[in-house]
């Protein structure tokens, strides 16, 4: 897995293809404490190990034209299961200041609040 710095006004995002791994840190990646920045990166590190963009490819083609909310749905399970591997990786603290401190809605994300709160429910089910 390979880390590649862009210059776009992102935090970060990944993009895997079976052996060909990459995390895309941007501009607003450099403005996060170390804490955070560590979250950030492990969250995804797990969209790549759980092969998020394959699934999100073959998904496009095969339900996304019939039905686009199917494809909304399983991308924002693929966020939660990304919080999940960073939490299972140790790293609940570091996502939950990161997500605090500048997490923003998306189309293809769950609602902040509900990151939070799966974040908080994950780290619990560990101890």
């Amino acid at each position: 897995m390979r880390l590649v710095d862009v210059d776009e006004p992102i935090i970060a995002r990944a993009f895997s293809f079976f052996w060909f791994k990459r995390i895309y840190l941007g501009i607003r990646f450099k403005r996060l404490s170390p804490m955070q920045q560590t979250g950030a990166v492990a969250h995804e590190e797990g969209h790549c190990e759980l092969h998020h963009s394959e699934k999100r490819m073959a998904l496009l083609f095969l339900i996304a034209w019939w039905n686009p909310w199917w494809f909304l749905r399983i991308c924002r399970n693929h966020e939660l299961a990304a919080d999940k591997y960073a939490v299972d990786k140790g790293y609940s603290q570091h996502l939950l200041s990161l997500l605090s401190a500048y997490g923003t809605d998306g189309w293809l994300h769950p609602p902040h609040r509900e990151r939070i709160m799966a974040i908080i429910r994950y780290t619990s089910t560990l101890a």
